[in-house]
């Protein structure tokens, strides 16, 4: 469980394939009930000069001023409970001032929002 700064450098895109619906639901439940999360999505991720291919990242968007390492242990015990060892995938946590934060919110891969 990572989080990103803007000196991070990666791309975003929508998934190649459709996520599967049950999944989308459980990683609402994931990230439902910590209060410091405005909204999260699901980008399929690459991070540049990293060898792998696009991988689905649940990137959870927080306040500017909030823990992100605290929220990031929250999460990953959520994790834990809700996914099966299958299902576990990429998590990255960032602020709602994040630079690509436009661009993931384009993918149209919403998992949760708040207002």
């Amino acid at each position: 469980m990572d989080t990103i700064d803007s000196n991070t450098n990666i791309l975003v895109a929508a998934p190649s394939e459709p996520t599967d619906k049950s999944l989308m639901q459980q990683l609402s439940r994931c990230v439902a009930d910590i209060e410091e999360v405005r909204e999260a999505h699901l980008p399929a991720v690459i991070e540049i000069g990293q060898a792998s291919s696009a991988r689905l990242t649940l990137v959870v968007v927080v306040r500017q001023n909030a823990d992100k390492k605290q929220i990031s242990n929250v999460l990953a015990g959520n994790m834990k409970s809700h996914l099966s060892a299958a299902d576990q995938i990429d998590t990255r946590v960032v602020a709602d001032d994040f630079p690509l934060l436009d661009s993931i919110r384009a993918t149209g891969c919403v998992v949760g929002w708040r207002d």
